[in-house]
């Protein structure tokens, strides 16, 4: 009997990020993999992004959260329904490893079931830091896994800071850059004819997630800049936000331009369609993390605003703002007039092999007889 691997996924960007892994893992015939998807891709607003993994991969697990709305009450409630249905599928299928990517509180609720059932848990993207709540949970999510796939050298330094073993920290870069280097984008009148784009320009992006306060400042912050953006005289794409806290309010604020002339209003694109559209940009504005990770390697400037992506490893093609439209003027106006190429010094989150690399470890895991999932704090001299 082949053993066991899981993988958990709730939003669009850790599943593409973790897709050439996934498939390397079915192609190498060796392990069983089963995919368990929940929150987000499961919700209709949210495009239902479900049936993309279904179209990609067999031996799917769907846990349906139930998430009404972005209230704290509402998204905590999800949350124990994951919990609960994951401890029964865990209970019975028993994998030998689970997955678990990024710093999203699914998945720290993911870690928590596992660690009930003592199932060893592998962990992407931690160490990284950033302005938002999910930075805490990124960090508890390190202390209850027991193999780290990390994507820059500052991560792997602190999660020995944090008492981790070294042997158990595996530098491998990023994965979002796997993924980024499997697609062929399209040109621009492939996406003009596609997208009914009005103008000849490069397009403007717009992508971002709730900020960690109420859902009216959100929902203020986003209009603003909507607004800003609205004057410009170009095609401005919009994707819709997570399901953090505070969601509805930058849904409300984008709903205020969907019959706006040059407002491209969408849930959900699919990945090639992004990476596309931030590649052609003018620049890309928000506070995803793929204005930080993805946008470099596609040499697109970036406006980040806010919080939520403060202290994360950044190139020199992004440009930091807070939410003061004043301030963001001033940076659109720089930018608009430097037409040049952005010249990238560095790849800091590696060169789009790190699937290659990490496939080669959890198979020298996998073919352990026992796997230890017992910890011990490292000290480090101070």
């Amino acid at each position: 009997m082949k053993k066991k691997i899981f993988f958990l996924t709730a939003k669009r960007g850790g599943y593409d990020a973790m897709k050439p892994l996934l498939k390397l893992i079915i192609s190498k015939k060796k392990y069983e993999l089963k995919i368990v998807i929940t929150d987000q891709h499961l919700n209709k607003k949210f495009g239902e992004t479900s049936k993309m993994v279904k179209k990609d991969f067999k031996n799917i697990i769907s846990i349906n959260s139930k998430q009404l709305s972005g209230a704290n009450k509402d998204r905590n409630k999800s949350m124990s329904i994951i919990m609960n249905k994951l401890s029964y599928i865990l209970d019975k299928q028993k994998p030998n490893l689970f997955l678990i990517y990024g710093d999203r509180c699914e998945s720290l609720i993911s870690a928590i079931s596992c660690l009930n059932f003592a199932i060893p848990i592998a962990h992407f993207q931690g160490g990284d830091i950033s302005g938002n709540i999910d930075e805490k949970f990124r960090h508890a999510l390190t202390k209850l896994s027991d193999y780290h796939f990390v994507s820059n050298q500052l991560s792997l330094r602190r999660l020995i800071q944090m008492g981790e073993s070294k042997k158990k920290i595996f530098l491998v870069g990023d994965n979002h850059i796997d993924s980024l280097k499997k697609v062929r984008p399209y040109k621009f009148k492939e996406l003009q004819e596609k997208y009914n784009l009005f103008y000849e320009k490069r397009p403007i992006v717009f992508l971002m997630h709730p900020e960690k306060f109420s859902q009216q400042k959100n929902k203020e912050n986003s209009f603003k800049v909507l607004n800003l953006l609205s004057k410009l005289g170009r095609d401005i794409i919009c994707i819709y936000p997570c399901t953090d806290i505070g969601y509805e309010g930058i849904i409300n604020s984008l709903n205020k331009f969907k019959n706006k002339k040059f407002f491209h209003i969408f849930p959900n694109i699919p990945y090639k369609d992004f990476i596309s559209f931030i590649k052609l940009s003018l620049f890309m504005i928000g506070n995803s993390s793929s204005g930080i990770i993805e946008s470099s390697y596609l040499k697109t400037k970036v406006i980040n605003l806010g919080n939520r992506q403060k202290g994360r490893l950044h190139n020199n093609n992004v440009f930091h703002s807070d939410f003061n439209i004043g301030n963001i003027s001033s940076i659109i106006k720089k930018l608009t007039k430097k037409t040049r190429p952005i010249k990238i010094k560095k790849n800091i989150y590696g060169n789009g092999d790190a699937y290659k690399k990490t496939y080669k470890i959890i198979d020298s895991i996998m073919r352990k007889k026992e796997i230890h999932i017992h910890k011990k704090f490292n000290l480090i001299k101070l």
